[in-house]
This record gives structure tokens, C-alpha cells and sequence, in this order.
């Protein structure tokens, strides 16, 4: 489990290291317990909001021009 954001970015660098291992290996299956430990981590620490029901709309009207 990550808990400091010094063993966060090591994460981060190693999942770009081993990003390209063949599936069934060792490093794939590191690589997914990274990817998923990352991922908790960052929905602790930079969740994302939902955006307010104006911030989408206004999105949407300048999605469409």
C-alpha cells in the first residue's frame, strides 16, 4: 500500500519501467498490484469531483459550439 508521496512517484516510475512486460509474466501481475495501488492512492489523495449540474451544461454548449 502506498502511503507517502516519495513511494507514489517511485510507483509511478516503475510502472512506466515494467508498462511494456508480456501478460502472464512476473512483472505483469507487478505491474497490475502497482497500477491498483496507485490507483487507491490517487483517489485518496487527488479525488476528482463531480462537476455542478451549470459546469456541465456550460461544457456541453461549448462542446457544441
Amino acid at each position: 500500500m502506498i502511503k507517502k508521496e516519495d513511494e507514489y512517484e517511485r510507483s509511478l516510475k516503475k510502472i512506466e519501467e515494467i508498462f511494456n512486460c508480456k501478460q502472464g509474466t512476473a512483472g505483469s501481475e507487478e505491474l497490475e498490484q502497482l497500477v491498483r495501488q496507485v490507483e487507491i492512492y490517487e483517489d485518496e489523495k487527488y479525488p476528482i469531483e463531480e462537476p455542478s449540474a451549470e459546469a456541465a451544461a456550460k461544457f456541453r454548449a461549448e462542446q457544441e459550439g
